[in-house]
């Protein structure tokens, strides 16, 4: 884009036909994780590199990608009648298969620089009702479909840069709890009903169920915090039994004060596809953190451990990151955004390591707000993974990450290819 042209121009270099991406682009990703085979990267401002197939899942896909922008930077020459149908795409189901019940809200909010919000639909009657992880961009239409799947009870805000229109979600569904650390609150959050404190885990919707009575532990929105003994494992007796333990918060400090993660098990509550018993254990499965399955042609063969989850009609487990981790779309591999941190990289590198990485704590799934998802092929990759990124904030591999980001940049802003 040149100086005369208007920002509301398309870019030169997107590829010739009716879908473009504008010169308001902020360059936040999302188009491309969306649908990777249609946008690409010019500079530092997404592009149109390939135009979408006619009457191929991709085309819903690329325009549902218009409806996510944070900016509206998407658009067509001429209106073509799948917007229509882009729009009625969100929340989009992630993988049914290997996650089900976990969903993309779309609507992504430009003051949270496009970050991911999700939506957690959970059984009828499970404590805790249904859950966003962060916060989409307010849409009445999104919000009237979130309310026919049973609305929503609690918002958990992962930190407080992603919390945009949080207030306007609330004044929608009255009854909605808003959690979030105490070390994270501003004046844009200090009315959020759940304030957590201190350190440690929490288990927000868990029920003890004894042989008299069930009492709540959870944090019910009727106090102004949470300290670090209410709620955790440790006050709780041994001889007790639970139920409804599918959501832990993990206080992950280090991008901000008050960054959280969410441990999320995930279960099927309705049809899902028969288990093939002769599968081979070491079958392949799409593990690219760039798809994003949401149109259900997945050509995923399932892995034994799958296939035993799915016996148990148990689905794989999901850490929803907030921007403690994710993975980076540029380097390919994941990463803790040293760049972007707002608080303490040796706090950061301590909760990577010691919290996420501890041998006690597994899941499948990484779902940021920022940067892309991640699907690990087993416990050692992710572990690998992890400790590999804890290792990037050592000072010395930290100077040499800065430097390799800088190069990459000077690169992207020349317009020369990545290498």
């Amino acid at each position: 884009m040149t100086t005369s042209e208007s920002p509301k121009a398309p870019s030169r270099h997107n590829a010739p036909g009716n879908l473009f991406v504008d010169g308001t682009c902020i360059n936040c990703d999302v188009c491309r994780w969306m649908c990777p085979s249609v946008y690409g990267s010019k500079g530092l401002q997404a592009v149109v590199i390939k135009q979408p197939e006619e009457n191929h899942p991709e085309k819903l896909q690329a325009f549902a990608a218009m409806v996510a922008c944070p900016v509206g930077a998407i658009r067509t020459h001429t209106p073509d009648p799948i917007a229509k149908d882009a729009i009625d795409v969100f929340p989009a189901e992630i993988n049914p298969e290997a996650i089900p019940n976990i969903y993309h809200c779309g609507y992504h909010a430009v003051e949270s620089f496009g970050a991911t919000s999700y939506f957690i639909k959970r059984p009828d009657g499970v404590e805790g009702g249904n859950i966003l992880i962060d916060c989409p961009r307010f849409n009445s239409r999104l919000a009237d479909i979130i309310e026919e799947e049973g609305g929503v009870h609690s918002m958990i805000l992962t930190h407080r840069d992603d919390i945009s229109d949080h207030r306007r979600w609330k004044q929608r569904f009255p009854a909605l709890q808003r959690i979030m650390h105490m070390a994270d609150v501003t004046n844009e959050s200090d009315d959020v009903e759940v304030q957590l404190s201190g350190e440690g885990t929490w288990f927000p919707f868990r029920r003890i169920v004894s042989t008299e009575t069930d009492a709540d532990t959870a944090s019910d929105g009727d106090r102004d915090s949470v300290s670090d003994d209410e709620g955790k494992d440790d006050a709780v007796d041994e001889d007790d039994s639970f139920e409804g333990e599918d959501i832990a918060i993990l206080h992950t400090p280090g991008h901000t004060a008050g960054s959280l993660c969410v441990l999320c098990d995930t279960y099927f509550d309705g049809q899902f596809r028969p288990v093939d018993d002769t599968a081979d254990a070491d079958a392949n499965v799409d593990t690219s953190p760039a798809s994003y399955i949401a149109l259900d042609e997945s050509d995923m063969r399932e892995t034994a451990q799958l296939q035993r989850l799915q016996r148990q009609r148990r689905g794989e487990v999901v850490l929803f990151s907030g921007d403690t981790i994710a993975f980076d779309g540029d380097t390919e591999q994941l990463d803790g955004f040293i760049a972007f941190n707002h608080g303490s990289l040796v706090a950061q590198q301590a909760s990577i390591r010691d919290i996420l990485a501890h041998e006690d704590l597994s899941f499948q799934w990484i779902l940021p707000a920022h940067g892309r998802m991640q699907r690990f092929h087993d416990d050692a990759d992710r572990l690998a993974q992890l400790h590999t990124v804890a290792a990037s904030f050592d000072p010395q591999q930290r100077e040499t990450s800065t430097a390799r980001r800088a190069r990459m940049r000077q690169r992207l802003r020349s317009g020369h290819p990545m290498s």
